[in-house]
C-alpha cells in the first residue's frame, strides 16, 4: 500500500478509495471522514477587580485573582499552561492570585490542543499596587512665625501635588475646615476667609482607588492693618531737691494694637 500526506490545513476531510488488482479489477470505492487540526489554541489573561493598563503592562490590585482563557475550534483546549517571573510552566486550573504589596511579575502563557499543536508564548508584565498615592502641599504669599505657623492673607494660595509609583494618580481632593471636599486642579485661594485660623484636608487616589491617609495644614489668616493708639504723655516726674526746670522727665509711650 501507499502512504497519503495528510491535509495541512484544519478542517473536515473525506478520503474515496478503492483497490485494482492487476487485471484490472476494481473493488467497490471506499471512504472515511477525518479531521485535520494543524492551527493552536488561542488563549487570554484577564484579571478580577480594578485594572490599569500601560504600554509597559497592567497594574492590579493584591489578592486580584488571574485568569487564563483559550480556545480550539479545532481538536479543543488539552492543557492551558502559565508561568510565573520564570519558575517554570504549570498547567493552569483556576484562578491563581499573587500575593504581594507592590510588585512587578511576569507572566508568561500558551495552550495545547489534542492534536498537539502547541500556542506560541505570550509575555504579560503585572505590577501589584496596593500603595497609596503621597501629596504635598506649598503655598504662594505667606509667611512664617514662630512656631513655624503659616501667616497667609486673602490674596496668599496653596498648591497640592502628588505622586504615585504605582497605577498613577487618579484624583487630588480637598477641604477648608467643614466645606464640601473637591477636586483640585489649580492653586487655591485664601480669598473671602475670614481672619485666624484655618484647616486644609487633602488626600489623593490612584488609578486602583488606593486611598491616602488625609493629611492637614493650618494656616492664620491675617488681612487686619496695624492700628496707632494711645498717644499720650507720662506723668510728670519732680526729683525734690532740683530746679524745676531741670527735673521734668517728659515721655510717651507708642503701643501698636492690631
Amino acid at each position: 500500500g501507499e502512504e497519503l500526506s495528510l491535509v495541512s490545513f484544519t478542517g473536515t476531510h473525506t478520503f474515496h478509495f478503492r483497490a485494482v488488482d492487476n487485471t484490472g479489477n476494481k473493488s467497490p470505492v471506499g471512504s472515511f471522514t477525518m479531521f485535520s487540526d494543524s492551527n493552536p489554541p488561542a488563549t487570554t489573561i484577564s484579571f478580577s477587580g480594578l485594572t490599569n493598563s500601560s504600554p509597559n503592562g497592567f497594574y492590579i490590585l493584591p489578592g486580584s485573582q488571574i485568569s487564563l482563557n483559550a480556545t480550539d475550534p479545532g481538536s479543543g483546549v488539552k492543557h492551558k499552561l502559565y508561568n510565573v517571573d520564570n519558575n517554570g510552566y504549570q498547567n493552569y486550573i483556576s484562578p491563581f492570585t499573587i500575593d504581594s504589596p507592590q510588585s512587578l511579575h511576569t507572566i508568561k502563557y500558551r495552550s495545547i490542543d489534542y492534536a498537539g499543536n502547541l500556542e506560541i508564548e505570550h509575555v504579560t508584565n503585572i505590577l501589584i499596587d496596593g500603595t497609596s498615592p503621597v501629596t504635598t502641599i506649598s503655598f504662594s504669599n505667606v509667611s512664617t512665625a514662630s512656631g513655624f505657623q503659616v501667616i497667609a492673607k486673602n490674596s496668599s494660595t496653596f498648591h497640592l501635588s502628588a505622586n504615585d509609583f504605582g497605577s498613577g494618580v487618579q484624583a487630588i481632593i480637598y477641604r477648608i475646615d467643614n466645606g464640601t471636599e473637591q477636586a483640585y486642579t489649580t492653586p487655591v485661594s485664601f480669598a473671602g476667609l475670614a481672619d485666624g485660623n484655618h484647616t486644609i484636608y487633602y488626600y489623593s487616589i490612584d488609578k486602583l482607588v488606593n486611598f491616602e491617609n488625609i493629611r492637614s495644614n493650618t494656616v492664620y489668616i491675617d488681612n487686619a492693618n496695624p492700628v496707632l493708639s494711645d498717644l499720650s504723655a507720662a506723668p510728670l516726674v519732680i526729683f525734690p531737691g532740683l530746679p524745676f526746670d531741670n527735673s521734668a522727665l517728659i515721655s510717651f509711650q507708642l503701643n501698636k494694637t492690631e
